[in-house]
This record gives structure tokens, sequence and C-alpha cells, in this order.
């Protein structure tokens, strides 16, 4: 089996919203984008985290690889949603928890692979969110921080006023800001640009985070 094919039909087996619908529509695809940072990053074996769960886009295609993902979220309103994303066969690879991404229930240092994709304009403080993921994760490891590029933000404008009757949050932190902090604290950071979202991957740093 083809590369091309494998990756359809990972993402077919992946059950769509709504969202996935009026944005394919539009001609894009999200879960087909974080495939493709997932399968640019070439995160190792073993255990991820993930920040924050949302409706579970990132946690199904990691369980379906074959990784133990670790999954948390400030609230449980949407864990059912993840759970019909990630789908039976796959939930053994997942364990969900509440988490409040301010104060991060791990060790400094701790997380060898930490993942967080369109999070980050959802955040009341997201400097103090970002600080946390520094803290716990380990800089020998991989960490990758994406959010929506400006194009995402207006497709999404678009599709949340159709869903949901108003616009979608633009948020506080623009990831140009976000890979500033990262660039001086990583010796290597490393941009994937897809269609809608822009994404930072982060590795080997001889600096530990205030």
């Amino acid at each position: 089996m083809n590369i091309q094919l494998a990756s359809r039909n990972l993402i077919d087996s992946i059950p769509s919203s709504n969202t996935d619908a009026l944005l394919r529509e539009r001609g894009f695809d999200l879960l087909h984008e974080y495939l493709q940072i997932i399968n640019e990053v070439g995160f190792p074996s073993g255990r991820i985290v993930e920040l924050a769960t949302g409706t579970g886009r990132t946690s199904a295609i990691l369980a379906r690889q074959g990784f133990d993902v670790v999954t948390g979220d400030i609230t449980q309103a949407k864990r059912s949603d993840a759970l019909r994303r990630i789908s039976p066969a796959y939930e053994k690879h997942v364990s969900m928890m509440v988490l409040n991404m301010e104060r991060l229930p791990f060790r400094d240092s701790t997380v060898p692979a930490v993942i967080s994709l369109n999070t980050i304009h959802e955040l009341e403080h997201p400097e103090q969110c970002l600080s946390e993921m520094l803290r716990i994760h380990d800089p020998a490891g991989v960490l990758v921080v994406g959010d929506f590029n400006e194009a995402g933000f207006e497709v999404m404008d678009e599709v949340h006023q159709i869903v949901f009757g108003k616009q979608h949050s633009r948020g506080r932190l623009p990831m140009e800001s976000v890979k500033e902090r990262l660039a001086d604290l990583y010796e290597s950071v490393v941009t994937i640009e897809t269609p809608l979202n822009v994404s930072v991957v982060c590795r080997t740093s001889p600096f530990l985070p205030l």
C-alpha cells in the first residue's frame, strides 16, 4: 500500500463532524493537515501528551498510528465527540483527563513529547499556558505548537457563523510571538506550513525555560 493510500485510509477511518464537512465543501481538510503535521514531526515511539483534546482530531490520528496518548481538556464537554473520533478500536491507546493548561499536572522537564494544535487561540491566558508547556517539556524531546494562519481564521469565521452563529476566536497570542519565544529556547525551531495552519516543531535546547 502506498503512502498516499495509507494516509487516505487513516483519514477515512475517523468519523467526521459538521465542521469537517463544511471545511471539505470549501476545499480544506483539517484531519489531513493534522496528519501531515504529525508525519513531518516524526515522533519517536512512546507516550505523547496532547494539549488540549477538543473534539479529538489529534488523538484519533496518533492512536491510529500506534502511539499512546495522554490528552486533556479543561472540561469534559466534548469528551463524547472526542471518543467518537478516536473510535472504540483505538481507545486503549488514549488516556483522557481533565486538566487546566495554566497548571499542568506533570513535573518539570518530564514529558519528552508534547503537541498542541489549534489551542492557543482558545486560551484566556495563553502566555501562562505556554510557560506551563515549556516547564513540563523535556527539552531533549520534541514540542509541537500550532494554530490557524490568517487563511485558517478567515475560513473558520465563515464556518463558525454557519454552525454557531458567531465569529471564531482569534485569541490573544499570535503564532509569530509563540515562535519568537520558542526560538529563544530551542536550538531547532522548524515551521510547518499547511493550508489552514502554521506549526512549529522544537527540539534540543541547552536552555531551561523560566
